[in-house]
Parts: structure tokens; sequence; C-alpha cells
């Protein structure tokens, strides 16, 4: 009998927080301000996102929308193994050629939200409320899930162009020494349609819908003393997956009748779990801060298809996943702002990110390479327009200068063979409204 399998999933992903922290993939949104990490910038109303405990340090409600084009990707300029029959990744067939490698294109929403109040059970002290969401305009959520062979980008492409919100809250423990806060990131995933087409006199079908809910928890502290600032801030690791289990039942001569079981699981996106410290020191008109982030990337999980099934003798047959060994990443940096000039403000950064792909010798092809990130941003305070106070309007930008990174394949049949070298870049730019309400 011969049976074809047609599997055909619509995932829908609503999530959060996950990222316009320029510590991550672009720094996308209101939050790329030129600032390394900028966890200690007060006056941010993205605080929900970048550092709960920001939400409760404000004077008034603040209100930030932004826009932001980004074009980043890889390029691969030598011919190399694609496709083979031990290594499939479309027909199965020996083909040679140049990778033809997508760049990411794509414009990003973001807007944030910051409402402090005063405490009257506790006189001295004040709360905050705070929410931060973003997407792209294009599609509120992008998925793709390649074979383990493929040649996939790591950062660019997965977190930044889904819809994303966070909810946050924070305390004023010590009037005006010390904050603590909080935010809960909800992932909704809804895995879609399962469509069987058996090739029988007598076909039958399976039709499943799975929702699931996830979370993942945000925490951060803020400390002043006098002109120094310290924040640490911590995010559970964020891996939302897509399953689906599959069984296919059919009638052959009208007797006999076979099962044909099968799993499919992937993860939809992922991002590490990270945590942030950063000092910031005032000196007149000139502010400079540095820090560290550190992301847990050893147990990173790829987009890829895996998909397990057994046979009528009971044999099992699953995917065979391409391991690449992985690492978890110090990532400094710093900035420097000055707003000696009548209503503006300069800022720029510094950051390095070094790869956690530790090795590319072996079948799989997970595409990342070093990064020095460059930030720069430059804002004008218009004063009050309309009902909105404090109004600043912002434009900053973002280069990636991405490190060339040559790959050995240790053998001629795997995909990318004899080797090949990586080069891209990324750009990111984009305007922000700010105002106090």
């Amino acid at each position: 009998m011969k049976m074809q399998i047609a599997l055909i999933f619509s995932v829908l992903l609503a999530a959060t927080p996950a990222t316009a922290m320029l510590d991550q993939t672009y720094g996308l949104g209101g939050t790329l301000t030129g600032k390394a990490i900028g966890t200690t910038d007060t006056a941010n109303a993205f605080s929900a996102l970048v550092n709960p405990a920001l939400l409760a340090t404000g004077q008034s409600r603040q209100f930030d929308f932004s826009f932001t084009g980004v074009r980043a990707g890889f390029e691969i300029d030598d011919e190399v193994l694609l496709d083979s029959k031990t290594y499939l990744t479309r027909e199965g067939t020996d083909r040679r050629g140049t990778p033809e490698l997508v760049r990411l294109s794509t414009s990003v929403w973001a807007a944030g939200y910051s409402h402090p109040v005063s405490l009257s059970f506790w006189p001295g002290h004040r709360m905050g409320f705070g929410l931060a969401l973003s997407g792209p305009f294009e599609d509120l959520r992008r998925w793709m899930a390649l074979s383990a062979y493929d040649f996939t980008n790591l950062r660019f492409g997965g977190p930044d162009i889904q819809f994303k919100g966070t909810l946050g809250t924070a305390l004023e423990i010590i009037p005006k020494h010390l904050f603590l806060g909080a935010g809960l990131s909800i992932f909704m995933t809804s895995s879609g349609v399962s469509n069987v087409d058996l090739n029988t006199r007598s076909p039958t079908g399976r039709l499943a819908m799975n929702v699931g809910l996830n979370s993942a928890l945000v925490m951060g502290m803020h400390a002043v003393y006098e002109q120094w600032g310290f924040s640490l801030v911590g995010r559970q690791a964020v891996n939302p997956k897509f399953r689906q289990e599959f069984t296919g039942t059919v009638r052959i001569d009208g007797s006999r009748v076979m099962n044909q079981p099968a799993t499919i699981e992937a993860s939809l996106y992922y991002e590490p779990a990270i945590l942030s410290a950063e000092v910031k020191r005032t000196w007149g008109h000139f502010a400079f801060s540095g820090g560290v982030t550190y992301q847990n990337w050893a147990r990173y999980e790829p987009r890829y298809l895996n998909v397990a099934t057994r046979d009528a003798d009971g044999r099992n047959y699953v995917t065979m996943p391409a391991i690449t060994p992985m690492r978890d990443t110090l990532n400094p940096g710093f900035s420097i702002e000055y707003n000696g000039l009548r209503r503006m403000k300069f800022a720029t950064s510094y950051q390095f990110r070094p790869t956690p792909v530790v090795d590319l010798s072996g079948p799989g092809n997970l595409l990342d390479t070093n990064q020095r990130v460059i930030g720069l941003s430059v804002s004008r305070d218009l004063g009050n327009v309309l009902f909105m106070e404090r109004t600043v309007i912002s434009m900053y930008g973002q280069h990636q200068m991405l490190e060339d990174r040559t790959v050995i394949k240790a053998s001629s049949e795997y995909i990318g063979a004899p080797g090949y070298t990586i080069r891209g870049s990324s750009f990111a730019f984009g305007l922000s409204l700010a105002a106090g309400l």
C-alpha cells in the first residue's frame, strides 16, 4: 500500500517579553536608546521589560511609542554540499552550490507605559505598574522549522519578529534608594491542523487542536546612592514548543487495520535565561554606565522539526538531530550620555557579544559569530505638546559588526562541506516619541 501523510500546521503565538533589550538580538523598539544595557535608565516607559524595579522610580505616568526598521543576515559565497542522500535537506540527491540565505528585512513597533503611584498606607513610599508591547507590522507571528542540517541563523529572525507583551510591578523599599520589581510574560500557543491523506478506498483522518499557556518571570532591583545607580535583572528562558501527536487508521481490503502513529515536536523560538548587572555614575552633564549580561545558551534548543514514528514490527524511527555544541556567554558593554546642550541629549554605547556556538565542524549549520555592537541616539525635548507633558522625540540606530568566521567540516559528507566563511551585517534605525501623561 502506498500511503502519503501530509501534516499542515497553523501556529499562532502571542508571547512576551521577549526582546527589545539591546543586550539581546537587535535591541528593537524604544529601548534602543543608544545604551549598552539600559537597566539603570529611570526615565523609561519600557521598564516592565527592561527592569521592572524602575517602575517605582518615576514621578508621573509615561508613554513611549517607537518604530524601528531592521535589516540583518549572513552571507556565504563558497560552493558547498547543499543536499545528499545521507543528510537530506530537500530532495535527498547529491547537490552542490552556494547557499541562498534569506536576509531579514522588517519593521517593528513597540509601545510602553509606566504608572507610578504613592502609597497612602505607607507614607514616603511609591509603587508602580507598567506594560510593554512590541511586534512586527507585517505579521503577529512567524515560524519556520527547518531540517537539522539547513543553514539557520541563530539570532536573526526568531524572537524579534513576534508579538510580545509583558506586565510588571515595583515597590519602593527604601525611599529614593532601593526599588524591587517583577514582571510576568505569558505565552499562548495554538497548534493548528493535522491533515491525514491515506491513499486507500476507505481513508480516515484525525483533527486535534492543542492550546497551552506558558510564562517567563522577570525580576529586577535598582539601588541609588548619591550620584551612583546600580541595577540587577534576571529573566527566565523563553522556549515555547509545538507538539502534535498523530494517529492515522485505515482499513485495507475490508479487513486488516493498519495504524501509523507519529509525534511531531519543535521549539518555536528560543531566548536564553539572562542575568544582567549595570552600574551608572553621573558627573555634571555626563553619565557613564557599564555592565555585563550573562546569557545561558547551553540549554539552547534549535528550531528544527523532530518527528518520531514506528513501523508494523514496533521498530522506532526518529529524525536524526544535528547537535551543535553551545556555551554560555558574558556580554560586557558601556554607555556615555551627554545632556549639556539645551533640550538635547546624546547617547552612545558599545557592547561585545561573543558567539555561543562553539563548533560548526559537525553536520549542523547554526550560523553565528562574534559581534561588536555600536549604538547611537539623539533626542530632543519638545516641552508640553497638547495634552502631553515633557514630550521627547528621539532618533536612534545600531550597527552590529559581525566578525568573519571560517568553518571547516570534519567530513566531506556533511552539509556545508568542505567548508565556508560566514560574513554578515546588521543595521537598525528608528524613531521614538515619549511623553508624560
